[in-house]
């Protein structure tokens, strides 16, 4: 049953995979260069990142860079991250970085790609995922990034006209209108 994550139990809702990329996905906005990258999930549905996919490229400023994937809090106070140890030094073209809940130790060098394991937290709604990039510069980009979240709908609460307004509202932006 692709797609589904059969170890939530029945009673929690319908569980989808949902891949979003920047840029392409309406409401997740394109990373711009010299900064990491925050994505703000949807409201009224709860998120477990599973997959990540992106590409950094260094400018030629010398520092180390280190990458991490941070699950804010509310307050935007990063509760859990996950990364690599391994540094990424100036003008690296194209670095891969993958995450994954399946992989082991943090492992791979800067020619084969940094591999590391995230955690899995069940993200609320409207919560944010932030990759940070220690010791950013100006130059440094990250491009076709791609998360894969488990997404499980939030059974109705009472908020169904709320819910229904904000989707028309998705739909209308989506289609342009």
């Amino acid at each position: 049953m692709s797609g589904y994550d059969l170890g939530q139990p029945i009673g929690r809702g319908g569980t989808t995979e949902q891949t979003i990329v920047p840029g392409v996905t309406p409401w997740a906005p394109v990373p711009v260069a010299g900064a990491g990258y925050t994505l703000t999930l949807q409201q009224y549905d709860r998120w477990r990142l599973v997959g990540f996919r992106g590409l950094l490229t260094t400018d030629a400023n010398a520092a180390n860079r280190f990458v991490t994937v941070e699950y804010l809090d509310g307050q935007g106070i990063a509760i859990a991250e996950d990364g690599s140890p391994t540094a990424i030094t100036a003008s690296q073209t194209g670095v891969q970085l993958r995450g994954a809940l399946t992989y082991g130790a943090p492992a791979g060098t800067i020619a084969t790609g940094l591999w590391f394991s995230l955690s899995g937290l069940w993200r609320p709604m409207a919560s944010q995922i932030k990759i940070v990039i220690a010791g950013v510069q100006v130059g440094d980009l990250l491009s076709a990034l791609r998360f894969t979240f488990d997404r499980t709908l939030v059974p109705d609460d009472g908020s169904y006209p709320v819910r229904a307004k904000v989707r028309e509202g998705r739909l209308e932006s989506e289609l342009g209108g």
